[in-house]
């Protein structure tokens, strides 16, 4: 078997085949020098007059003046000085230190001052602000937390005013939320009053300790963001130097594992450790990296992992029978007991191996002192079309079962999308503490600033206005760019606003919209001609994304199988995350449609049942091959690297029709005269290009392919491949009056035949008329098709 036929595939287990171990932990920040303190040694006496010229230089029109700069911290900082000169210490940070540690978690006034009043608490927080700022303090993380200090603001403008000046600008260029804006400005203040420097000295290594700490205080990643924030902001002004200006301290995100990595992942021990090695760096130039990856988990964890553990100190790979049968039978035998085809994938790759090595070893003496008989034979693995077949009919089954409900799944996109934005719409036009009436029940609105999102509360319950609509709009334009485009969910999340393409007739200078797909599973890209319900659906999306900006926001996709960041593109499936657009995952994507298909109740045989993407591309195909396009086209449109492939997704066609029909297609291709395979003259092109010109017709577009007849000899009003102008709507009603008219003249003289052949006229131009009335109102809607640059020649 050739080692460049095997292609791992998913497992039954998933997520736990994928990743046999945890990932390596990311390493702890380089701690810098901490920045010397300009009053660490100071007297008592010059700190408190410090303090006084800061309170008279204060400020005013802060709107974060609060009880701590209304109250002269003189007095509160000169009791706060006098009870750290008490501790131990060579300055006032060493002391503060001891200080810090000893009131985590209490109040910290009830340290040094047992009997204190309410105006000496105002004092001392008075006080403490004002020694925060001048940074004669610098309390730590853990004494930050959970404590409400409100000098943060005052902090940065008194260190920087101009750096602090732009960093609230391009906080609200960046985020345009105030909420976000505000977080930003408090985590930011955190860590110059922990390190005690201004805002353009925070440096990558400050940040990356600010979170290690927050996370170990258990703070939720949710609330440690604004860092994540803050470090975009910092690289867009130019003051982060790091080698990734992407926040590097994900949970979620592992960087691209070399074959060391993950050979130790596994713990094997050498000699075999260099072999696997070796071998998955000579496989990793030909493979992805999703396929790589999975390549050394099924080499490992199915295969070598387990030999070594049930049979230890084995100094080569040459394996016994007693000892290959006994990983075989581990290893297919399955939780139910059933033989699956990802057992097989297993053997596959097993097999692929040792062949590998012993056709290497004819090459490389490396090799030759690993080569050994495969314990796979080509017999154990010839069950595999067997159980392929099996799979592709419970595929094709399934198909054929979800295909009629999936009307019944976009008229409920559609109403969850109509309902909540009109819910929407009337709880934001009523305003905060209103009331409003849902399902007959009322609903009191609420909105804590202008800024964040709408919800409506009932007693307990709650509901997020605002989400609920985002979530709904999204799973309506999914759910319709995937059941019109038949694309895979890796390219519908690729999508940006680039993958549309304008295509200009030169006669007409009609525009039509192509959708582009970019490379994914067979690295083969892809146009697609855009009807106007999938125009409706990207108008749409593009819309919604632009959210008013004169241009697309740019964004960074995380690609899940290459675990690399990709640049920033104009995506046009992408969310709001907290103040950002963020691209939507698989996983959130897979979430939308699985209680969308809750909501809708689908049920098959009495259980319930959920669509999946590939559920629309197998549809998409069915549909396409019943209404009579080839299939050699549907392989085209559907990315095919095999017409084979797209007989999977036939559900409706026997296999022979398909067979047939191929051999058909290859026969006419033979017969053809080799002439005919050339790149077209300049006439054959106009002439390609003036058909399409000559199907304009009265009532609208005739829809018939290039090279074919018309089939209802120019009675247009007959054909289904007229696609009729909603303009041209008075000229039909004017149609189907005359031909009112018409049948009646008829049935006077009793023309009996004209009768029948009037009739079938002016049924098929009242089911135009219908058509046109029900679908969406004709206007011109502006795509923002991306323009070709102009170059000189």
């Amino acid at each position: 078997m050739s080692r460049t036929s095997v292609r791992a595939t998913g497992t039954h287990r998933g997520r736990d085949l994928l990743e046999p171990a945890p990932e390596p932990a990311r390493p702890a920040p380089v701690p810098e020098p901490p920045v010397p303190s300009r009053w660490s040694r100071a007297g008592i006496e010059e700190i408190v007059d410090q303090v006084r010229r800061l309170h008279n230089d204060r400020d005013p029109g802060s709107r974060y003046f609060g009880r701590s700069w209304a109250t002269p911290g003189s007095a509160g900082a000169r009791m706060i000085l006098r009870h750290l000169a008490t501790l131990p210490g060579e300055s006032w940070l060493d002391r503060w230190s001891l200080f810090d540690a000893a009131t985590i978690g209490r109040a910290w006034q009830d340290v040094g001052w047992p009997d204190r009043n309410t105006g000496e608490n105002v004092k001392l927080a008075a006080g403490l602000g004002h020694l925060l700022i001048l940074d004669v303090i610098r309390p730590s993380y853990a004494w930050q937390h959970r404590r409400g200090i409100n000098v943060y603001p005052s902090l940065g403008r008194h260190r920087d005013p101009d750096g602090y000046a732009m960093v609230v600008g391009k906080a609200g260029e960046l985020f345009g939320q105030r909420a976000a804006a505000d977080h930003l400005v408090l985590m930011l203040g955190k860590v110059q009053a922990h390190t005690g420097k201004s805002v353009r000295q925070v440096s990558a290594a400050d940040l990356l300790s600010a979170d290690q700490a927050l996370a170990e205080l258990a703070v939720p990643s949710l609330h440690r963001r604004s860092l994540e924030h803050l470090w975009r902001l910092l690289a867009e002004l130019g003051w982060l130097r790091h080698e990734s200006l992407v926040w590097p301290s994900s949970r979620t995100r592992t960087a691209q594992l070399s074959p060391e990595q993950i050979v130790d992942l596994h713990q094997v021990a050498s000699p075999h450790r260099e072999v696997f090695i070796e071998y998955l760096k000579q496989r990793r130039p030909a493979l992805d990296y999703s396929t790589y990856r999975s390549l050394g988990v099924k080499l490992l964890t199915h295969f070598w992992c387990d030999i070594a553990r049930h049979h230890p100190g084995l100094a080569s790979f040459a394996l016994s029978r007693q000892i290959a049968d006994g990983w075989k039978r581990r290893l297919l035998a399955g939780s139910d007991g059933e033989l699956r085809v990802s057992r097989l994938n297993e053997l596959f790759v097993v097999r692929a191996f040792y062949l590998d090595m012993a056709q290497w070893a004819l090459e490389d003496s490396y090799w030759a002192q690993w080569a050994a008989p495969s314990p796979v034979s080509r017999a154990e693995v010839a069950g595999y079309g067997k159980l392929r077949r099996s799979q592709v009919s419970r595929t094709q089954h399934r198909t054929r079962q979800i295909a009629p409900l999936l009307p019944q799944l976009l008229a409920r996109a559609d109403l969850d999308r109509r309902a909540c934005r009109a819910l929407l719409e009337t709880a934001t036009a009523a305003g905060p503490g209103a009331t409003v009436r849902v399902d007959g029940e009322p609903w009191t609105v609420r909105q804590a600033n202008p800024d964040s999102p709408i919800r409506i509360q009932s007693g307990e319950r709650a509901r997020n206005l605002t989400r609920e609509e985002d979530a709904a709009f999204w799973t309506w334009a999914i759910v319709e760019i995937l059941r019109l485009t038949g694309m895979r969910c890796e390219e519908l999340l690729e999508l940006t606003h680039l993958s549309i393409v304008p295509y200009r007739v030169p006669d007409t200078g009609e525009e039509i919209p192509l959708l582009h797909i970019s490379p994914s599973k067979t690295d083969q890209e892809r146009l697609l001609v855009a009807g106007p319900e999938l125009v409706h659906a990207l108008s749409a999306v593009i819309h919604r994304v632009r959210g008013g900006r004169q241009a697309m926001p740019l964004t960074q996709r995380w690609d899940p199988g290459e675990h690399r960041l990709g640049a920033p593109l104009p995506h046009l499936i992408c969310r709001p995350h907290g103040p950002e657009l963020r691209p939507v995952t698989a996983t959130t994507l897979i979430t939308l449609l699985r209680r969308l298909a809750q909501r809708a109740d689908l049920t098959v045989n009495g259980e319930p049942i959920s669509f999946t993407s590939h559920d629309f591309r197998r549809i998409f195909a069915t549909e396409a091959l019943a209404s009579g396009l080839p299939p050699h086209i549907v392989q085209v449109l559907l990315g095919h690297k095999n017409i084979a492939t797209t007989q999977i997704y036939a559900a409706v066609y026997p296999e022979d029709v398909i067979r047939h029909h191929r051999t058909w297609i290859s026969q006419r291709r033979l017969t053809r005269p080799s002439q005919e395979y050339r790149q077209p003259t300049p006439a054959e092109w106009e002439e390609f290009e003036g058909h399409f010109v000559k199907r304009k017709v009265s009532l609208g577009t005739c829809g018939r392919a290039y090279g074919t007849n018309c089939h209802h000899e120019h009675a247009c009003v007959r054909c289904a491949l007229l696609h009729l102008d909603p303009a041209q709507t008075e000229r039909l009603r004017e149609i189907i009056a005359n031909l009112h008219d018409r049948v009646a003249e008829a049935e006077n003289n009793n023309w009996l035949g004209e009768v029948e052949g009037l009739k079938i006229s002016l049924n098929a131009a009242e089911l135009k008329l219908q058509q046109a009335v029900n679908q969406p109102t004709a206007s011109t809607i502006n795509l923002g098709l991306p323009g070709r640059r102009k170059t000189d020649r």
